[in-house]
């Protein structure tokens, strides 16, 4: 009993000695626990504003550039039609094609013959009714529709262009 007593003793002893060299390490490691929780804290508080601010002002960006493009297409629209003749009076209209496509600036063939890129405006045939309207751009594949025009509105195309 007393040799039992003597080893947990010296058992203790050593426990003691561990634990209290251990303390002041594990009060260092939580200190700087405490400082990186403070610093991640600062940076979420600071960085959260400027990331949404920056967010909302690219989602603006792209809105202003969705309706800048849509304000040159029809800049570009209005200028050809002042551009394009129409004729004298009221009986002599010319009805015409409007080509637009995704992407722009795809090359459009009406009837086998090259009219330009898009958006195009072109006067169509006032004797054909029906026009073949190709459409194509590089990378994409080739859009190909027959258009019915008529003599009052004339035609519109929108190609959307597929990947190839």
């Amino acid at each position: 009993r007393v040799l039992a007593g003597g080893v947990a003793h010296d058992f203790n002893n050593l426990l003691v000695a561990i634990i209290g060299n251990l303390e002041p390490a594990l009060d260092e490691h939580r200190a700087r626990v405490a400082a990186l929780e403070r610093t991640a804290e600062e940076l979420r508080r600071g960085l959260l504003p400027r990331v949404a601010r920056w967010l909302l002002a690219i989602v603006l960006c792209a809105l202003l550039a969705g309706v800048a493009g849509a304000l040159y297409l029809g800049t570009v629209i209005e200028e050809r039609v002042r551009q394009t003749p129409f004729g004298g009076g009221r009986d002599t209209f010319t009805p015409h094609l409007l080509v637009t496509s995704e992407p722009s600036g795809a090359l459009v063939a009406i009837d086998g013959r090259a009219a330009g890129l898009t958006p195009l405006l072109s006067p169509a045939s006032p004797v054909a009714r029906r026009h073949l309207v190709r459409v194509e751009a590089a990378g994409h594949k080739l859009l190909e529709r027959e258009l019915e025009v008529t003599r009052a509105a004339g035609a519109h195309l929108h190609a959307v262009l597929e990947p190839r």
